[in-house]
């Protein structure tokens, strides 16, 4: 019932709405079409990673809660799957003590755990270091209405590191990724799609060097603070039309 009377009725009390996706704007017009709305993903603080200097290592990362586990097997899967036998997969992972021994319980029957490391707890220029040092960055979105409807924050931070971002062609990644220009997208939630994308980036790095790159220009464009400073600004002084 709490769901329910949120998703009728919140953003009706509301003067404005600041959407994260095509899928969240619908509804904000399906409820008032005379609402006035605003579609920002996420906002990144760009000068926290542009301090830190980029230093590439043979690591495909994964960043996530462990409240997400299945995504989590799901990786780890795609990772066996690819054949890679030169790079780690590095999992920063953090959640219940429960989930964290069956994420262990899953690696120490993986064939290749002696390439799967595990973090937690990091502090934040920490994590921000780790994902300048990587190669790669996955984040696998399901076609679930969850997926669709969402956009992780995740996604502009990989954009900022400036690492090849490895995903999946669902929700709004297709609105500002394209595969083999700014990230490596695998057209449908699937492991062996994913692990092809994993192996491209391992065994091209100079290319996926290259897409990261393009996906910082991304980043720069539609998730970056003072990008959206002055676009968020005008949103709120906006009184009569529909953005």
């Amino acid at each position: 019932m709490d769901n329910f009377l949120y998703d009728r009725f919140s953003h009706r009390l509301a003067d404005k709405v600041i959407c994260i996706s095509d899928f969240l704007v619908k509804e904000v017009n399906r409820a008032d079409p005379s609402k006035l709305w605003i579609k920002i993903p996420c906002i990144v603080d760009y000068s926290v990673f542009d301090a830190l200097p980029v230093k590439r290592e043979k690591r495909i990362l994964y960043c996530g809660s462990l409240n997400y586990l299945e995504v989590i097997y799901f990786v780890i899967d795609a990772f066996e799957q690819s054949g890679i036998d030169d790079h780690t997969l590095t999992l920063v992972a953090n959640g219940s003590k429960e989930n964290s021994l069956l994420l262990q319980e899953r690696i120490q029957k993986s064939p290749v755990s002696d390439m799967i490391k595990v973090y937690q707890n990091m502090k934040y220029p920490e994590l921000v270091e780790l994902y300048k040092s990587s190669l790669a960055l996955v984040i696998p979105l399901r076609n679930s209405a969850q997926d669709v409807s969402r956009f992780p924050h995740k996604i502009g931070e990989y954009c900022a590191s400036s690492a090849a971002i490895i995903s999946t062609n669902i929700g709004e990644i297709k609105n500002y990724f394209t595969d083999g220009n700014n990230a490596l997208i695998a057209g449908d939630y699937n492991t062996a799609q994913v692990a092809a994308k994993m192996k491209y980036a391992a065994m091209y790095p100079d290319k996926a060097v290259e897409i990261g790159k393009h996906s910082y220009l991304t980043g720069k464009k539609y998730f970056e603070m003072n990008a959206l400073g002055k676009k968020l600004m005008e949103f709120f002084d906006l009184k009569g039309s529909t953005e």
